[in-house]
C-alpha cells in the first residue's frame, strides 16, 4: 500500500494458496493450530515428533523436519529410522535398497556416503549445503518421487530448492548464530520454511508444525 501510494497506482493482494495451510504447535502429543482448533496425536513413542512423522506417513505423506544444525538433522534422522522402517512397503523397500546402492556407487564418496545410504533404506535421509550436488540430486529426486518419505533439513533447503511436503515440522524456534550465538528465527525465515508444507496436485491440506518444549 506504502508503494502503490508513491508511485501513485492501485495494488492487489491475495491470500490464495494452491494448497490450505494450518499452523501450529505441537505440545507434549496435542497441536493447537493457529486458527484454535486442536488435535492429539497418538502416542506410540516418548517423542511427539515421532508420533507426528508416523501418523503423516501411514496417512501417505511425506514430511520436511527443519532443525539449526547438520549435526541434529542427523540426530533426528537416526531417531525416525524407527518410525519409518515399520511403515515403508516391500516394494518401497527393494526400491530403496536400490536408491542406496545408488548413493554408495556414487563417483563422489564422501564420509557421509554410507549413513546416507543407510538412512534411505528406511525411507528417510538429511539434506544440508554439506553435501556432494550428486548424493543432493538423488535424495531430492527420490523425495519428489515420494519413495524417500522424511527428510531433515537445515533452512538452506527452504530458501534454494522446490521440495513440498505435506507436513513441515520446525524442531525449533531457535537457531544459532556464529556471531550472535542463539535468537530467535526471525517470521520471514519461519514463514519461507512453513511455505514448503502442502504438495499441489497430491494433498488438500499442508500442515506446518513449531515443536514446544514447555
Amino acid at each position: 500500500e506504502e508503494l502503490a501510494n508513491w508511485i501513485r497506482a492501485d495494488y492487489v493482494t491475495t491470500d490464495w494458496r494452491p494448497v490450505p495451510l494450518k499452523e501450529g504447535v505441537l505440545y507434549s502429543n496435542e497441536i493447537i493450530f493457529k486458527n484454535g482448533d486442536s488435535r492429539q496425536i497418538a502416542c506410540e513413542y516418548a517423542n511427539p515428533i515421532m508420533n507426528l512423522v508416523g501418523e503423516n506417513v501411514r496417512n501417505g505423506g511425506q514430511a520436511l523436519i527443519f532443525a539449526e544444525s547438520r549435526r541434529i538433522t542427523l540426530t533426528i534422522a537416526k531417531k525416525l529410522e524407527n518410525v519409518t522402517k515399520k511403515i515403508i512397503t516391500k516394494s518401497e523397500k527393494r526400491a530403496l535398497d536400490d536408491v542406496s546402492q545408488r548413493i554408495i556407487t556414487a563417483r563422489e564418496t564422501t564420509n557421509l556416503s554410507e549413513t546416507l545410504a543407510n538412512l534411505i533404506k528406511n525411507g528417510l535421509c538429511i539434506h544440508h549445503a554439506g553435501l556432494h550436488f550428486t548424493h543432493r540430486k538423488i535424495i531430492e529426486d527420490n523425495f519428489r518421487n515420494g519413495l524417500i518419505k522424511v527428510l531433515a533439513a537445515t533452512p538452506t533447503l527452504a530458501a534454494g530448492v522446490n521440495l513440498p511436503a505435506r507436513l513441515v515440522i520446525l524442531n525449533s524456534h531457535m537457531r544459532y548464530d556464529p556471531a550472535y550465538g542463539r535468537l530467535e528465527i526471525p517470521i520471514l525465515d519461519y514463514k519461507q520454511m512453513a511455505g514448503r508444507a502442502g504438495r499441489p496436485q497430491y494433498d488438500d491440506l499442508g500442515e506446518a508444525i513449531l515443536t514446544a518444549s514447555s
